[in-house]
């Protein structure tokens, strides 16, 4: 997806924009594609508040459209 390159901008402003995007376009077909991607960036960024926001989107995507208890539980515990 070319969207989720839009995320390794030096760009502040262009990841939030590109993060809120994502999380707006997520859904069961794609879900694991995009909170691997937001699972990367969180261990990646050094932004505080940055990963405030991923992990409040992941952690409600993951609640929402998770495939099943095994992927919700590996990703719910990558975000600790």
């Amino acid at each position: 997806m070319v969207v989720v390159e839009c995320l390794e901008s030096k760009d502040e402003t262009l990841k939030r924009e590109t993060l809120d995007l994502l999380f707006k376009m997520t859904n069961t077909n794609n879900i694991e594609t995009i909170c691997a991607k937001m699972l990367h960036h969180l261990k990646m960024s050094a932004d505080e508040h940055f990963k405030k926001e991923l992990v409040t989107k992941i952690t409600s995507l993951a609640e929402r459209f998770a495939p099943g208890q095994e992927w919700y539980i590996q990703t719910m515990s990558s975000v600790l």
